[in-house]
């Protein structure tokens, strides 16, 4: 088991590297008394569906307790069957002031010290230099990035860098309507079309017949190479600056053959460069009753997850909406949502649960406590070895699914803008701290085709960087 204890000066970046530890697929606890470290990896390590990785948060917030975390830490490295590392991050005093200042928090000895930072930072400074003197990893931060600081943790921790970044592939037919969701768009209709051959109309991309006609003709072979090697290119830099997450999209007339076709290969090219897949399972909403619009019957799931397996696919994805409250609506919105994603992670998957809600609602607030609590009860009853994603509009009430967010079967809780302006939707995002975007709409917010490209490049930029500050906020 790898242990990594996290620790160092208030206000230095621990937070931030705890989410970035969390992002990479280690299990988090931030603001552990050192007396429970032990006691917490023990039951890690005898736990059915035993933890190969966790991150732990010690620091002056548990107060005198704190006092012995040195002897924690020693006695945790010299268990032989543990893999342990203290990473130990600070500021200088003037950096560390100013972010107190600029965030208007205060500092965990604020009232021992009546308010004097200096004298509270000069104190904390002393209490961990015994654990600054047996670090394995040290990183100073006044004068580097949150996006450089987030590279440095992954580069130390990662196997390899592509593993922070989440890349979902997918189609769409242009007849009805382009993906909104995605950053990277493809159209393949420039190639041959397979529906105007009688005995392949009926079939799909998924079918061999149809991807040996797409791929017989050399633009086909000489286009996918082409994505690929912008892809090679594109990945890196995503990485790089810090994004979590990629949608790629194809598009062809009906979204069935070429587009499904590219969709495969590259969801295949991707899986050999070790990058998860995501696929979309849904088949569309149904008519509006009870408030609510539930998914259509996934017809043949259990034989598309198969088809899946056989293309290395990681999750799924699966969404319906909620117009008004209506509790017999959103109960059956969540026992279906939680149906199908049970049936998916049985199969081997991590599903995520799509239930919007429409932000234009006059009863937001009370549907969202009401959708909390519903999800809440179907947790509570899940299996220990399920795994779960969910996608959620930003709540009216800040911090309102901190807990679903912090439940063990839940991998992660992504936020959607649900047709905020971007301004509206950054503002909520910023005050729910165990949310990361996933932001369509807002991001391409005031993007046009008149703009030039140095306009375009701009406002894309502004938009990136505003989303991904509220982000981590």
């Amino acid at each position: 088991m790898q242990v990594v204890v996290v620790t160092g000066m208030s206000g230095s970046g621990k937070s931030t590297v705890m989410d970035v530890m969390e992002d990479i697929g280690y299990y988090c606890i931030d603001n552990l008394p050192p007396q429970l470290i032990h006691r917490f990896v023990e039951i890690c390590r005898e736990s059915e569906n035993k933890l190969e990785k966790i991150a732990i948060a010690a620091d002056l917030r548990s107060g005198e307790m704190f006092a012995d975390a040195y002897d924690c830490v020693c006695r945790l490295k010299e268990q032989s069957d543990l893999h342990v590392k203290l990473l130990y991050i600070e500021a200088q005093d003037e950096v560390i002031i100013k972010r107190y200042k600029e965030t208007r928090r205060k500092h965990p000895l604020d009232e021992r010290f009546n308010g004097c930072l200096h004298q509270a930072l000069e104190f904390e400074r002393e209490q961990l230099l015994r654990l600054k003197a047996i670090a394995d990893y040290y990183i100073e931060t006044s004068y580097i990035s949150v996006s450089q600081l987030k590279e440095q943790i992954r580069e130390t921790f990662l196997e390899t860098p592509s593993d922070s970044l989440s890349i979902k592939v997918t189609s769409f037919g242009f007849k009805y309507g382009v993906s909104t969701e995605s950053d990277l768009v493809f159209d393949v209709r420039c190639l041959p079309n397979p529906y105007y051959i009688p005995e392949l109309r009926h079939h799909t991309g998924c079918d061999a017949c149809v991807r040996d006609y797409v791929m017989q003709f050399e633009q086909s072979k000489i286009l996918l190479q082409k994505i690929e090697d912008l892809l090679d290119f594109l990945i890196p830099l995503y990485i790089k600056e810090g994004k979590s997450r990629l949608v790629i999209a194809f598009g062809c007339t009906g979204g069935k053959h070429r587009s499904i076709t590219f969709t495969e290969l590259i969801g295949d090219y991707l899986i050999e460069k070790g990058i998860l897949p995501i696929l979309k399972v849904d088949k569309g909403l149904a008519a509006e009753v009870d408030g609510v619009r539930l998914m259509k019957p996934i017809n043949g799931l259990d034989a598309l997850l198969e088809r899946a397996k056989e293309r290395h696919i990681f999750g799924t994805k699966m969404r319906s909406v909620i117009s008004s409250y209506n509790e017999k609506g959103i109960h059956e919105i969540v026992k279906q949502q939680f149906a199908y994603g049970i049936q998916i992670a049985k199969a081997g998957f991590v599903p995520i649960l799509e239930p919007e809600v429409d932000i234009h609602s006059q009863e937001k607030g009370k549907i969202e406590s009401f959708l909390k609590a519903e999800i809440d009860r179907y947790l509570a009853d899940l299996d220990d070895g399920i795994r779960i994603m969910f996608k959620l509009t930003i709540p009216d009430e800040a911090g309102l699914y901190d807990s679903i967010a912090s439940d063990t079967h839940v991998v992660r809780v992504v936020a959607l803008s649900g047709g905020y302006s971007r301004e509206e939707a950054n503002e909520k995002l910023a005050q729910n701290h165990h949310m990361i975007a996933s932001f369509s709409r807002a991001l391409t917010e005031g993007l046009t085709d008149s703009q030039t490209d140095d306009e375009f490049n701009e406002m894309l930029r502004e938009s990136i960087q505003a989303i991904y500050d509220a982000s981590i906020a």
